[in-house]
């Protein structure tokens, strides 16, 4: 097997929700290059296990794969468009692979809207409650739903608990 497709089947892996499997095919990739295959595959997996590491979390992993994609690329005669991928993983925040969950960023008044979702109230008790119009809750549950990317009540609440925000 060469090392791209050790490198794309990791990144199927990763596609798929499978970190950690995805983490093993591309860190399997990266070996094998360093026994002296073509720097460009070196690079391509660094990129790509910086990616992995970062959508689990692990900046500081990401942060030492993209260094050791700079390195590989370095040595490339012709990197091609290897610097600009190092530059987007680099900025990329927050991209995480289907499977991995990662919270969106809620305003103060979606999230005190979502901890009332779980509860009995109806948007007109939930408007008094927090003193605001029931066209504003309508406005933030329509925001929440979105973010959360839910389509109702009972999967809001189910998310929101999956991404630990409730």
């Amino acid at each position: 097997m060469t090392v791209t497709i050790v490198g794309a089947h990791g990144k199927v892996l990763e596609l798929q929700g499978q970190a950690s499997d995805a983490y093993a095919a591309v860190d399997r990739a990266r070996e094998l290059s360093q026994r002296g295959i073509a720097s460009v595959e070196m690079a391509y997996a660094a990129i790509e296990l910086a990616q992995i590491r970062r959508s689990t979390g692990d900046d500081d992993g990401a942060r030492l794969a993209l260094a050791d994609a700079r390195i590989a690329v370095a040595a490339c005669p012709e990197p091609g468009i290897l610097t600009d991928m190092i530059e987007r993983a680099g900025r990329t925040r927050g991209r995480t692979p289907r499977g991995v969950p990662r919270p969106p960023d809620l305003t103060d008044r979606e999230r005190a809207l979502l901890r009332l979702l779980p509860g009995p109230l109806r948007r007109d008790e939930m408007a008094a409650a927090l003193h605001i119009s029931v066209n504003t809750v309508k406005t933030h549950i329509g925001a929440l739903y979105a973010k959360l990317g839910v389509s109702s009540r009972a999967d809001a609440v189910a998310r929101a608990r999956q991404l630990d925000l409730l």
